[in-house]
């Protein structure tokens, strides 16, 4: 090779230098501009590694974007890396699993069954497989789904779990209690195991070990808060949080999957936004927490006393219901305490009657196969007020009528 097509060459790999992305720097921005929920940056960067045709990166942006529930650019990162890397059965998986996540339902089984159409052995899949047919009716398909999955991985607690949701919806509460007493040998304290065990004990009859696990008057708490330093009154400061959850950016009408209905809920992690609002309900919040704990009876044998963690970590979103708004029956899974602030409650709310109030104890309409009435808890809220309770507590919102919306902010304390 002579001098010239030597100087050729390097200006040629230079040029080709210059023109590559550099991944870990474009990662950090995309997720710094996901946590701080803004749609432009994240947009850009997608088309830049869209275009450049890297499907690992394509695939990690992907998983970024599902982690913070951005479930529309999830799907569009991993349909880019499915398409350049078909026979990758992780990718069918994540696709199917973010479509399933956007309720299309018949896309994500299609990508399901492909995953395991290419490897058998992707449990992942199986599980999330036995969860759409779950959804979709399919009991006798999700059990089949399940015990493939647990051929595959007999400790992960999940698969007793789900066993157990579809044991209780096909009215077979002591095969459920089986399964989900397997799940709490592996995990203990596991807040989706104890909330489903719970309605398994009521189906089954067995109040007094329903009343020591759902233990109303001693695990729920109600604090007033105080007027936060900057703040002439409580009500000026939940008028100004009122509005900054009325016009966030990621306040979503009734998101797939999420129990808010004929209402909004701002998606991702709201106490990680960079604004002084945020920052002055985080340490409210952390002095509930903390008020909280302090208060728990300290004499009392009980799973939740188990899992409390050293250290935590806090997720909150904002909560605008409608006339006629509600949340149906949930728990918050992956968390150990749970709350909820009162904002703005208007005229939704009176003694009268529970129209507006939340109610703790009754699951979810399909596992009362028998009109049987759960044992529940009714509270009525109040502006200016927290409510904390364990994660595993089922709860919900009574509907209500009045013309006005009703928004609250409600927080999970999580076990690092």
């Amino acid at each position: 090779m002579n001098r010239l097509d030597r100087r050729r060459r390097e200006k040629e790999l230079k040029k080709r230098q210059k023109g590559m992305l550099d991944y870990p720097v474009l990662l950090n921005k995309f997720v710094e501009n996901l946590k701080a929920n803004r749609a432009s940056i994240p947009e850009v960067i997608y088309k830049k590694i869209a275009s450049d045709k890297n499907y690992h990166a394509l695939h990690m942006f992907g998983s970024a974007a599902f982690k913070f529930q951005n479930y529309d650019l999830a799907v569009k990162l991993f349909e880019k890396a499915t398409a350049l890397e078909p026979s990758n059965s992780s990718y069918c998986n994540d696709l199917g699993l973010a479509l399933f996540n956007k309720n299309q339902n018949e896309r994500a089984g299609e990508f399901l069954t492909k995953a395991l159409d290419l490897d058998d052995t992707n449990f992942h899949a199986h599980i999330n497989l036995a969860n759409l047919r779950k959804l979709q009716g399919d009991l006798s398909g999700a059990l089949e789904s399940l015990e493939k999955a647990f051929s595959l991985n007999p400790t992960y607690e999940n698969i007793h779990i789900i066993r157990g949701e579809v044991f209780l919806e096909l009215g077979e509460a002591h095969a459920a209690l089986q399964s989900l007493d397997r799940a709490l040998k592996l995990a203990p304290a596991n807040p989706w195991a104890l909330s489903l065990k719970s309605i398994a004990l009521q189906l089954i009859d067995d109040i007094d070990e329903f009343e020591e696990l759902m233990n109303f008057s001693a695990f729920i708490c109600t604090r007033k808060m105080e007027i936060p330093k900057g703040f002439k009154t409580l009500e000026g400061f939940n008028s100004r949080l009122g509005n900054y959850i009325e016009t966030h950016r990621m306040l979503t009408k009734e998101p797939p999957h999420i129990s808010t209905r004929k209402g909004s809920q701002t998606l991702g992690n709201i106490l990680e936004d960079k604004n002084h609002l945020i920052e002055v309900m985080k340490e409210q919040i952390e002095e509930a927490v903390e008020y909280y704990i302090g208060k728990l009876p300290k004499t009392l044998e009980h799973e939740f006393f188990s899992s409390i963690p050293s250290a935590f970590r806090l997720e909150g979103w904002g909560v605008q219901l409608e006339r006629q708004g509600y949340q149906e029956p949930h728990i918050h899974r992956g968390a150990w305490l749970s709350g909820v602030y009162y904002v703005s409650l208007g005229q939704i709310v009176g003694k009268d009657d529970s129209q507006g109030w939340i109610e703790f104890g009754r699951g979810p309409a399909q596992y009362y196969l028998n009109n049987d009435q759960p044992s529940s808890y009714l509270l009525c809220p109040e502006e200016g007020t927290f409510v904390l309770f364990p994660s595993y507590f089922w709860h919900r919102t009574i509907p209500f009528e009045k013309n006005q919306n009703r928004i609250s902010f409600a927080f999970d304390v999580v076990g690092r």
